[in-house]
This record gives structure tokens, sequence and C-alpha cells, in this order.
């Protein structure tokens, strides 16, 4: 075959419910484990919503590693979490299931 009738192949997954569809490779990428976020506002609701997240990401993947790192600004909390999951995929049902995409 010569490069003007040449084609890549692609596969491509189709969202059922939206119609949607993406690359595999460009949604899942081995390595992308990590997900970060911050939380920001006063100290009991930050820490409320911090555990809720982190109850979801050990029910996604007991392995899940959590780290928080707080920074009091008056009387405002900002929480920078950072969640390593042992793969992309677990990440993504975090995501999903959070709204934290």
């Amino acid at each position: 075959m010569d490069d003007d009738n040449k084609t890549d192949c692609v596969i491509n997954d189709c969202c059922d419910a939206c119609g949607c569809s993406a690359e595999i490779g460009t949604i899942i990428t081995e390595g992308d484990d990590v997900y970060e976020y911050e939380l920001q506002g006063e100290p009991a609701k930050v820490k409320e919503d911090s555990e809720r997240f982190d109850a979801v990401a050990r029910n996604v993947s007991k392995e899940v590693q959590i780290q928080h790192t707080d920074t009091i600004n008056g009387e405002m909390l900002l929480r920078k979490v950072t969640l390593k999951f042992s793969c992309t995929a677990e990440k993504m049902i975090f995501q999903m299931r959070t709204g934290l995409v």
C-alpha cells in the first residue's frame, strides 16, 4: 500500500447514552493515576466535604493514597488534596462518582 492510500486504524468507543465517541488512548493513558483538587471555605464544611470525597476514593480503591495539605487564611481553610490511585480507571471512576471532572 502506498502512502496516499494509507489509513490509520483508530478504535473509538461510543457512549450509548449520549452518542459521544473518543479515541480510547486519549482517555485512558498509562501513568495518569493521580488526581488533585482543592476545597476552600469554612473549616467544618471543607473537612466534611473532604471526608466525603475520601470515603468515595476508598470505596473505589482500598489502596488509594490520600494526602491533605491545609492552609488557614483568616477564618477560611484551603485544603489541597492529592489522591494516588492504582490505575487511571480508578481515578476516572472517582471523578465520575463525585462529579469532580
